[in-house]
């Protein structure tokens, strides 16, 4: 295991201890009452109030189980334990007694193993094993006869111990339960990315764990929030790791975007008007700034204003290789020219095979990406008699001056929100890298943890990993990584 992996799961582990010392302030055990003989005599006996309280976890470790989940350990826990007594004898004069007494707990042994799994597409933790053995104690019996002292000792190696055992062991288990809950509660399985599209983070199967590391495959795939008919795409298989290794490696299939590409194109959003270019541009949309380019369309529509609708008429493509992305995108633009207060009218549609290259990257939790235009073919799809057939070569520089300034920027704008990346509420990546490889892009990144129930305790364990994140070479393996395709072929 490489200091990295060892840190990352240092860093969980001191999180998830602050986790559950929050919810373990106090913890109380049932009453214990029975009958027993003292030098008083035979007793009826009552421990009530009995409750542990500053619970200590020193000395833990966090490891992955494989095939399980994760194991923690703790080999020197201390508490403190307060109870009140009451006794009264059997028989007559029936003497009573009553008071309190202080136990202090330590070399105190805690085994919490944690299985990880997968249930209807989403993850699920719980624990599945647990040992507390309380090694060594010290009680202080406030009032009370000397005898006490001794009975109360024994007391407490018999079913005083085993209750206390019991308790801790079942108040763990429930924090522990409780907070994986309420964190998986934030892991979006299904997200809405706009009035569109939503992704689906479904598991498809349950995670897969070695001594030193964590992988899980999900859907990652684009659903439409209409219905429509399903993605044309074939299953796909991902490596569990990138080049570039780091705490979270996040892999996604090129069929990520060909499914979003997919439902944006069945619900008609890839298109845009482009009706005016830059000022510095020596075109203007309109008939008569281009009559050099164009002569029938000034001749058939003298001094009219220009507009050019652009939309793609297949799903775009998208290819990743280790070079870097590139799509392609197969669409027309439709000319109008706009009379002065009258409808417009239709004039000619030219095919349009765009090209361009692609980069991701990550904003606030989100996966955004942006386009470079490289060019495209122009053909003549339509025309109309006004007009007739003519040299589209003409209107290139045009074409692409428009989808330069109209269509990319639109399409950036789009791209540079994103979609959510499915980490539980509090994760925060850093440091993120990203590594192209053939047919996906991974994510290599640290991370910080400050779950919301944890307050100013988890952003002190976050800054506390920061500084030792930066203080640490930067060689590391890896910890945990998930692999986003659209379908996986076991």
């Amino acid at each position: 295991m490489t200091d990295k992996v060892a840190s990352g799961l240092t860093y969980i582990k001191d999180v998830g201890i602050e986790l559950i010392l929050a919810e373990l302030k106090t913890i109380s055990v049932p009453t214990i009452s029975g009958s027993a003989g003292t030098p008083v005599g035979h007793v009826d006996y009552t421990l009530s109030n009995i409750a542990i309280t500053n619970l200590a976890l020193p000395d833990s470790i966090l490891q992955l189980k494989p095939g399980t989940g994760i194991q923690v350990g703790v080999s020197s826990a201390v508490c403190d334990v307060s109870l009140n007594w009451h006794y009264r004898e059997h028989s007559w004069p029936h003497i009573s007694d009553h008071g309190s007494a202080s136990v202090d707990v330590s070399k105190t042994t805690i085994s919490v193993t944690v299985a990880i799994g997968e249930a209807s597409g989403r993850p699920t933790v719980a624990v599945d094993a647990s040992e507390v053995d309380i090694g060594s104690f010290h009680i202080k019996v406030h009032g009370g006869a000397s005898w006490l002292y001794n009975w109360l000792v024994g007391l407490f190696k018999g079913s005083v111990k085993s209750s206390v055992q019991s308790s801790l062991k079942s108040a763990i288990v429930d924090a522990i339960n409780k907070q994986a809950e309420e964190a998986l509660a934030t892991l979006p399985i299904k997200e809405k990315v706009d009035k569109y599209s939503s992704v689906n983070y479904a598991m498809l199967a349950p995670p897969s764990i070695t001594a030193t590391q964590f992988s899980s495959v999900h859907l990652g795939q684009f659903l439409s929030n209409s219905p429509a008919p399903p993605g044309p795409w074939a299953p796909v298989k991902l490596p569990t790791t990138v080049d570039a290794a780091d705490e979270i490696n996040l892999v996604f299939s090129e069929d990520v975007a060909f499914s979003a590409g997919y439902v944006y194109f069945k619900a008609g959003a890839l298109h845009t008007t482009v009706n005016e270019l830059p000022s510095w541009s020596p075109v203007s949309l309109n008939t008569t700034s281009m009559r050099f380019l164009l002569p029938a369309l000034y001749k058939a529509y003298p001094d009219m204003k220009v507009e050019f609708e652009l939309a793609a008429n297949a799903t775009p493509n998208a290819a990743i290789s280790p070079d870097g992305a590139t799509c392609d995108v197969l669409g027309n633009v439709a000319v109008y020219v706009l009379p002065a207060g009258q409808p417009r009218i239709y004039a000619f549609t030219l095919g349009l095979h765009l090209f361009g290259t692609g980069k991701v990257a990550v904003s606030a939790n989100n996966i955004t990406a942006q386009v470079s235009y490289v060019g495209c073919n122009l053909s003549l799809a339509n025309t109309t008699a006004p007009i007739g057939n003519f040299n589209v070569q003409l209107l290139d520089a045009l074409v692409n001056l428009a989808v330069s300034k109209g269509l990319v920027p639109w399409i950036n704008k789009v791209l540079g929100v994103g979609f959510p990346i499915p980490v539980v509420s509090g994760i925060t990546l850093s440091s993120i890298e990203v590594v192209y490889g053939t047919g996906y892009v991974g994510l290599a990144s640290d991370f910080t943890y400050a779950p919301p129930t944890l307050g100013d305790a988890g952003s002190a364990a976050a800054a506390a990993y920061n500084a030792a994140m930066a203080a640490r070479p930067g060689d590391a393996g890896d910890l945990i990584k998930a692999s986003l395709p659209v379908r996986i072929d076991e």
